[in-house]
């Protein structure tokens, strides 16, 4: 009788890859507990579809086991790989936010691991009225999208320079861009940006920034320490 074959068990391999971006635009969001509210709806909508998930990763696993079966018959090695699609990206955008109030919540609610995986984030078209801290929670973004929002102080995107890995920024459509060192300013002021506005940043234009973000550190340091003495003397006189 002929000895029957060895069957060496396949190797699975796992390959991991970017996923589509979580879309929650056009939701009509007034804030970001809104987004909480509506990931709990979608949880609920999915456990009424459980059993039947259920029934068909049975009847999947069973013809997985046959072909498995088949293949061991055959002296074969079996080998599997992997698709693992994971989502960097969320947009938010075309919403009625006005500040993001509960984002670290909102994030862990739709995202595994938000601070480490969160890449690009699309705040666009809202009522945003300035850039808050709370994006600087998520260090590896690499791209915000903040165009057509109601954003004042152009000092307030000042503090997106602490993001190293942030390369691409928009911010068009605020009132921001009326201000005459609009463009200079965001590109000085956040260095490591390489386009603004999805145009790119080029060498020469980062060089003549940084001359002018020379200059006009040294004019608001000036109006600061007028600013001081002006009020000191003020006091002084009281």
């Amino acid at each position: 009788m002929d000895q029957q074959k060895q069957v060496t068990s396949g190797v699975t391999a796992v390959h991991t890859v970017a996923g589509p971006p979580l879309d929650y635009s056009a939701y009509s969001l007034k804030d970001l507990k809104g987004l909480l509210e509506l990931k709990a709806e979608e949880a609920l909508a999915a456990s009424k579809e459980d059993k039947k998930g259920k029934d068909d990763k049975k009847n999947a696993n069973n013809t997985a086991a046959n072909q498995q079966l088949a293949t061991q018959n055959k002296g074969l090695v079996s080998k599997k790989v992997l698709i693992k699609k994971v989502s960097t990206s969320v947009k938010l955008n075309n919403n009625l936010l006005e500040n993001l109030q509960n984002l670290p919540e909102a994030m862990d609610a739709i995202l595994k691991s938000p601070f480490e995986r969160l890449e690009w984030l699309d705040l666009s078209f809202n009522f945003l009225t300035t850039v808050e801290p709370v994006l600087l929670k998520y260090p590896n973004l690499k791209a915000i999208y903040m165009h057509g929002n109601k954003i004042k102080q152009l000092a307030s995107v000042e503090k997106l320079a602490k993001l190293e890995n942030l390369m691409s920024l928009t911010m068009n459509g605020n009132p921001i861009e009326n201000n005459a060192s609009y463009r200079v300013f965001i590109v000085a002021a956040v260095p490591q940006l390489k386009s603004l506005d999805h145009s790119t940043i080029t060498a020469d234009e980062q060089e003549m920034a940084d001359d002018w973000w020379q200059g006009f550190l040294t004019r608001r340091d000036k109006r600061r320490e007028e600013r001081e003495e002006a009020a000191y003397k003020q006091g002084l006189a009281e």
